[in-house]
């Protein structure tokens, strides 16, 4: 992608597709244009990208240039997924979670499975992150198996993560409640079932 000056170096990888050989640019935000395939988009449901965005001035012989309303980041990310050959696997749950938002705000059905398979598939490392992903996005089964993993920590009020920052508070105290009643309901059958020693 072509950078400016208002967006860091470090911030996208080498951009696979070159502007020679694509038929459409997009535009982020912050002003980063990422080459890419109509083809593509179609097949990934991205098409309401482009009717939301605003086509900009078309030079001749170049692709127009489809001015977005999504960070350079985020929009890397979503069309990565789009590329069949490459992929996208996004490690930081922080980033999965801005995804997934903009493939529902846009409906895009496949995109939103595939983002969906890799917040399921970091459940174990990252049980707080995919409840809360999950539970803002209606993903049930998602979320009540993260609440579950949840259990097996005691103080989860002590763990931070950027994605509360941008959730109702309710959503995490539902979550809180569920943990304290849970862990007390475990800690009252173990009481019952373990015999205590008696000091000879």
């Amino acid at each position: 992608p072509i950078r400016n000056k208002l967006t860091p170096y470090d911030e996208i990888d080498q951009w696979p597709i070159d502007l020679a050989d694509a038929d459409i640019v997009l535009r982020s935000v912050n002003g980063v244009d990422f080459p890419f395939y109509k083809l593509l988009l179609r097949l990934s449901a991205a098409t309401r990208l482009i009717d939301a965005g605003s086509t900009l001035a078309v030079e001749d012989g170049k692709p127009p240039v489809v001015q977005v309303s999504i960070s350079s980041q985020v929009l890397g990310d979503l069309l990565r997924v789009c590329l069949p050959s490459t992929g996208c696997v996004v490690e930081d749950t922080y980033r999965l979670w801005r995804l997934s938002r903009v493939a529902i705000e846009y409906e895009m059905t496949p995109i939103i499975a595939a983002v969906r398979k890799q917040v399921q598939h970091k459940s174990s490392s990252w049980p707080l992150s995919v409840y809360l992903i999950a539970s803002q996005n209606g993903w049930k089964d998602d979320a009540a198996s993260a609440a579950r993993l949840l259990t097996e920590q005691v103080h989860i009020e002590d763990i931070y993560d950027p994605i509360l920052e941008d959730i109702p508070t309710s959503a995490y105290f539902s979550l809180l409640r569920y943990h304290h009643q849970s862990v007390a309901a475990m800690s009252k059958v173990m009481r019952k079932h373990i015999p205590e020693h008696t000091p000879t």
